[in-house]
């Protein structure tokens, strides 16, 4: 089985739900990976392009609503049979390296 993804992907973006989040962007890293079905293509470099989109769109205020977000266009767009999702968010807590979610989706 082929494992295919994107570690630390940096994203600036405007997310959170504190008020100094809904105006200033931050950045926020993301880590995917992907198993596509049988010996199918996967193109890894459309995860990026798929995670702009969403975030050109609009702000999101969690991170678990953009990333079922990320999961959904994903499973849509590519043909996966799973999908891990990382989101980091540095500037999240004082003292810690980052808090984060991580989500998986089995078709």
């Amino acid at each position: 089985m082929i494992t295919v993804g994107i570690k630390n992907l940096r994203i600036d973006c405007i997310i959170g739900i504190l008020k100094e989040e809904k105006t200033s962007p931050q950045s926020i890293f993301i880590d995917i990976e992907a198993k596509p079905f049988g010996e199918n293509f996967c193109d890894y470099r459309a995860f990026k392009d798929v995670i702009k989109k969403l975030l050109s769109a609009g702000s999101y205020g969690l991170l678990e609503d953009l990333g079922k977000d990320i999961i959904d266009m994903l499973l849509k767009e590519q043909k996966l049979q799973s999908i891990k999702l990382t989101i980091k968010k540095p500037q999240a807590i004082e003292g810690a390296d980052f808090a984060f979610i991580t989500m998986e989706k089995h078709v």
